[in-house]
């Protein structure tokens, strides 16, 4: 009986010895993405809203431009970005390659106001959501958007979720009635340019805080 209990023991000592030694597969550690990218428009027409008969259809008159639904595609990739590589690109181990095709879920855009329905960029299996527009240049001849938002998806599991991207579009024409180019980029995190800068923040903060003064002294 007792060597029963003994051999009994050894071989739960043994399995557990086994199971302790196996090695367990190791999770990868989700990565912060990085990268830059020009898109092209191959394909659809760009429609504006405008003021006059034969006047800028991009200019300062313009109050709204749609594009219609065509092919974009990614035309080049910034590579470092931010002074780190494009960790999106294949050659470094991500989703995306030159050429690759990306879909734009809307793409009307208001000049005047600013205001936009939440629209969606979708390429490689990474998901950008867009909820906040911001009116970078309006000249006749030059108008530049951009669309700020969150990184939603992305169907590899490689990449965090929530950070902070942007799709910047820059529509020109040469003179009135003249043609359109479109120029897009896609940045994760959002391109320096449109992040306020510290020296901006400073002054808006002094400018609130003085504004809570006034309204204090205006009460006594």
């Amino acid at each position: 009986m007792k060597a029963s209990l003994f051999r009994g023991a050894s071989l739960l000592g043994l399995a557990a010895a086994v199971m302790i030694g196996v090695p367990t597969l190791a999770t990868a550690a989700l990565i912060a993405p990085n990268g830059s990218f020009a898109g092209a428009l191959t394909g659809g027409t760009v429609t504006t809203t405008y003021a006059g008969g034969g006047a800028w259809q991009i200019g300062l008159t313009t109050t709204q431009i749609q594009i219609a639904s065509g092919t974009r595609s990614i035309a080049g990739a910034a590579d470092p970005y931010l002074g780190s590589q494009n960790d999106l690109l294949s050659s470094h181990g991500g989703p995306v390659t030159i050429g690759d095709s990306f879909i734009v879920t809307s793409s009307v855009y208001n000049i005047v106001n600013g205001n936009i329905t939440p629209f969606s960029v979708i390429f490689d299996g990474l998901t950008f959501n867009l909820t906040r527009e911001v009116v970078t240049s309006v000249d006749n001849g030059n108008i530049g958007l951009a669309f700020i938002g969150t990184i939603t998806g992305d169907t590899s599991g490689k990449y965090i979720l929530g950070g902070a991207v942007d799709y910047s579009v820059a529509f020109t024409e040469a003179g009135p009635s003249g043609a359109i180019g479109v120029a897009q980029s896609i940045d994760t995190p959002i391109s320096p340019l449109l992040a306020p800068e510290p020296a901006t923040m400073a002054v808006l903060g002094m400018g609130l805080l003085g504004l809570v003064a006034v309204r204090r002294k205006a009460r006594a």
